[in-house]
């Protein structure tokens, strides 16, 4: 049963890449808010940087990581780094998302990609995931915040390697991003 659902959800993915692919630019797609607004992402344009960190309210691992986000909103300045929480697809109820938000207080703003579009686009695939985007809208880092979780049940007692945190001191310092790509550890994006 586990295995028809994953095909299942593998094929919409693949077909909603399809019409994700068809918009070139981050700045075209659109998104809404947890009012059921719709934002555009052309909001990249105001900052230097943009941080979406793809996030699920029932992922145990996004939980935790709510209090490294906060640290790190603390450490880079607003008006330069745009912290925005994905919440991908419509598995979540949005009570679910707000109940999330309330408990674990992630400093970002919460946008819904009921569709996937913007998950295909960047490529995401579990959460806690991020990708860096800059204000004309290319991707300059993807993957870990850092490396606390080993794998899936492991994670180490010293983080040793920042990764999130290193690529967005490189780049507001106009330096070579340390690490561009890391792979992502967490829960799969249904």
């Amino acid at each position: 049963m586990n295995l028809i659902r994953g095909l299942l959800i593998l094929f919409l993915l693949i077909l909603r890449m399809n019409s994700a692919f068809s918009q070139n630019r981050i700045t075209d797609i659109n998104l809404f808010t947890i009012k059921d607004q719709p934002i555009s992402l052309s909001m990249v344009n105001r900052f230097k940087v943009t941080a979406f960190f793809f996030l699920s309210p029932d992922c145990p691992l996004c939980e935790n990581y709510s209090v490294t986000i906060g640290k790190l909103r603390q450490i880079f300045p607003e008006n330069q780094v745009n912290f925005i929480g994905i919440f991908p697809g419509k598995f979540y109820e949005k009570m679910e998302i707000l109940a999330y938000m309330a408990k674990y207080h992630p400093p970002v703003n919460p946008l819904l990609d009921p569709d996937l579009t913007l998950t295909c686009f960047l490529g995401a695939n579990v959460t806690p995931e991020v990708f860096l985007v800059d204000n004309t809208g290319n991707l300059v880092y993807q993957g870990k915040i850092d490396n606390w979780i080993a794998s899936l049940g492991k994670h180490r007692t010293v983080v040793s390697q920042h990764y999130l945190r290193d690529a967005l001191a490189a780049f507001l310092a106009g330096e070579k991003i340390p690490v561009s790509q890391t792979e992502a550890v967490g829960c799969l994006i249904e």
